[in-house]
């Protein structure tokens, strides 16, 4: 079994209880898109992520339709697209 447990930085070896004791885990996943050969750190670059940060001021939906577009989230969280969840 692979240990994904974070080793640096400001949430190494942090302690969580829920929904059992146990210290924060991490896995990235290259390719994360079922059926597809897409490596999940070519859909955001330096680029990319400067003009979702710099663009988008009192504009949500196009900072989230851009966002999804880039595929930046991980369908692994088990949560369905944030647009779903959406009452607007």
């Amino acid at each position: 079994m692979v240990d994904f447990e974070v080793q640096r930085g400001a949430f190494a070896g942090l302690r969580l209880e829920y929904p059992y004791p146990h210290t924060l885990r991490r896995n990235f996943t290259l390719r994360p898109f079922a059926g597809s050969q897409m490596m999940v750190n070519l859909t955001f670059t330096k680029e990319k992520m400067a003009k979702l940060v710099e663009s988008y001021t009192g504009h949500y939906r196009g900072f989230q339709t851009d966002l999804e577009a880039t595929k930046v989230r991980s369908p692994s969280h088990g949560f369905p697209p944030s647009h779903v969840l959406s009452p607007i």
